[in-house]
């Protein structure tokens, strides 16, 4: 996988993963991925590189029927270090599923306390933890199915 980085503005990249196999009566269903890389300290915010763009991605390109079908996980070194957020969801392509977004802050390094307020919940996904940059509050990504 190539490194995807710009101090300037997000680099996103779309992998098609065909997992099909021939011959086969159900084959299996293909898996889509984006690697999304969010510079140090966006000036507008980490949310509006992750959010959109995440957002697009699984509401129009692969329209999963559940959450499922929606993996992620990210590659960060640290604080002050660019975060590239890896997001993998299931086509199904349907159209009636909706899923929003959002990168909730951890106030004071509260990790547990804030992801347990949305664990048991079956509409959200909690994904991977953003390490914010200096003066920046870490965050949570969730990921919430409204229809």
């Amino acid at each position: 996988m190539r490194k995807l980085a710009s101090v300037a503005a997000v680099a996103v990249s779309l992998f098609i993963t065909a997992a099909r196999s021939g011959g086969q009566q159900n084959p299996a269903p293909t898996w889509l991925t984006i690697v999304i890389s969010a510079p140090v300290a966006p000036s507008q915010g980490i949310e509006s590189f992750i959010g959109p763009s995440t957002e697009s991605f699984i509401n129009d390109t692969c329209q999963p029927s559940g959450l499922d079908g929606i993996q992620v996980l990210s590659v960060e070194t640290g604080h002050n270090e660019v975060f590239h957020l890896h997001v993998y969801c299931r086509q199904d392509k349907a159209a009636s599923a909706h899923y929003k977004v959002t990168m909730v802050p951890v106030p004071d390094h509260k990790v547990d306390d804030t992801a347990k307020t949305m664990l048991g919940k079956p509409s959200f996904r909690v994904g991977p933890l953003y390490l914010g940059a200096t003066g920046e509050p870490d965050a949570i990504l969730l990921i919430e199915k409204t229809q």
